[in-house]
């Protein structure tokens, strides 16, 4: 530390000071971190005099910086195995327990066993992303577009991580591309094999109605929710009594909350589940119609559920069971386990997911109802259109396709006398 008499320092000390202070700055150009530090001071050195503490506080700070000098020439250093630990940590505060536990699989099974990842930071380039691209073929041989868009993806991630503190300048696998016979071409999935035709949806429906009865419990009904709603199944079973909005003869429900897994870190498997106070992304917080079906469903769930002596004031869960005498959330796979029992029952060739019906009530509310696609993307609570389309499906022998080319074709067909005249205008035309 510089020692002072005086409680103020003059002109010519002032500025020895800021040559002594460029000069570390010049000599660790690269170094933004000791730049930053030295800036959050830099409006005192233009002043003319400069208070006593004020110079100690700021050499302190210098002192501090170049004692550490050795530890900031390990920045340049730094690699994916260094920073992943701190990594996987921010994103556990950021993302859903199912992103993160993914990037998990892939930095073990991939990341870790990688050239890349001790490699530092700034000297990874474009060649070691294809040479990461054929480590990860040699590991998953049958690799499709899609698993090594998940995993670059989680790679990019890693990356902006980096790149935010300073660690790399820009994401080296930028200007990758890898031609599509690269890849494995999963196998084509019917269209028919993603969403209910209406004979299925018509005896799924009736067998849920059946359980309903017989069992005299809620559960079941949730899947008819499912065909009129299209909600996720997260957003499904986070329902509350308090949702359901009424003003006059319609009603309508909010849709404002999502179901995540609790994660035991120790496996990095989902052990239960828990509410959360947002949906998947800010377009699922949406506010939709009940139709007198659903409520129909919703008023024999509540007539269930005070019969099972289940609370259903407004703060309560719709969708409760109770196990061994005690009342639970219901998760995903209580509803999921009654969906596959009733397509097996109906006979179903392809048994059908939750996520199934979502795809069946969108497309239907398209092709069968006409609804605009605008409108079905809040009905889907989708972030974008290109979503909303990837869930629609067209039938090759769809019956709207004819009526669509027949219309197209009464627009463009020209009456036999409008065809003459046009003949004969088109010969005079010709003369002149």
């Amino acid at each position: 530390m510089i020692i002072i008499d005086n409680t103020s320092v003059n002109k010519s000390s002032t500025k020895l000071l800021q040559m002594y202070l460029s000069g570390v700055i010049a000599d660790n150009q690269e170094y933004k971190i000791i730049n930053n530090q030295l800036q959050e001071l830099s409006d005192d050195l233009k002043s003319d005099t400069l208070n006593l503490e004020s110079l100690e506080t700021l050499m302190e700070r210098v002192s501090e910086i170049m004692k550490n000098k050795e530890l900031l020439k390990l920045h340049k250093t730094v690699t994916i195995a260094d920073i992943f630990p701190k990594y996987i940590e921010q994103r556990k505060k950021n993302v859903v327990a199912t992103t993160w536990t993914k990037e998990l699989v892939y930095y073990d099974k991939l990341l870790k066993t990688s050239d890349i990842f001790r490699k530092p930071l700034d000297q990874i380039t474009l060649d070691d992303g294809y040479d990461f691209a054929d480590h990860c073929l040699t590991i998953k041989p049958n690799m499709t577009r899609k698993y090594w868009t998940n995993v670059k993806g989680s790679l990019n991630q890693i990356f902006q991580y980096a790149i935010d503190r300073d660690f790399l300048q820009r994401n080296p696998f930028d200007n990758m591309k890898l031609n599509k016979d690269f890849f494995t071409t999963p196998p084509k999935i019917q269209e028919e094999d993603t969403v209910f035709s209406e004979e299925e949806q018509n005896s799924i429906i009736a067998l849920a109605e059946a359980d309903a009865q017989r069992t005299r419990k809620a559960e079941p009904l949730g899947i008819l929710i499912l065909f009129h709603l299209a909600l996720r199944d997260g957003e499904l079973c986070s329902l509350k009594w308090g949702d359901i909005l009424k003003k006059g003869k319609k009603s309508r429900i909010h849709i404002q909350r999502g179901l995540t897994g609790n994660i035991d870190e120790e496996v990095n498997k989902i052990r239960g589940y828990r509410t959360v106070d947002h949906c998947k992304t800010p377009a699922g917080d949406r506010i939709l119609p009940l139709n007198q079906t659903a409520k129909d469903a919703l008023r024999e769930i509540k007539k269930l559920n005070i019969a099972n002596g289940i609370p259903v004031t407004d703060d309560d869960f719709i969708f409760i069971r109770t196990v061994k005498g005690e009342q639970k959330l219901c998760n995903t796979r209580v509803f999921d386990s009654r969906l596959r029992k009733y397509c097996k029952q109906a006979g179903m060739s392809v048994i059908k997911s939750q996520h199934d019906i979502r795809r069946t009530v969108l497309t239907n509310l398209h092709t069968k109802i006409g609804m605009p696609l605008r409108l079905i993307q809040h009905f889907a609570g989708h972030s974008s259109l290109k979503q909303t389309l990837e869930y629609i499906r067209i039938s090759e022998d769809d019956d709207l396709s004819y009526d669509y080319l027949e219309a197209l074709s009464d627009m463009t067909n020209i009456p036999e006398e409008l065809s003459g005249q046009m003949d004969s205008f088109l010969k005079n035309v010709n003369k002149c």
